[in-house]
């Protein structure tokens, strides 16, 4: 899976969303819950520390 853009002024000029992970949903998803576990784990380690 390569770039949608041959040229860096076409990325630069492209109107609207850029989806890098549009091709593979199941990457985007897994990126997704890590996030939220890593914040839910960084709220709770700053509300627990002695």
């Amino acid at each position: 899976m390569g770039s949608p853009f041959d040229t860096a002024e076409g990325y630069v000029n492209a109107e609207g969303a850029i989806h890098s992970f549009v091709g593979s949903p199941a990457l985007a998803t897994i990126c997704l819950i890590l996030s939220v576990i890593i914040t839910l784990w960084f709220l709770y380690r700053s509300f627990t520390l002695h």
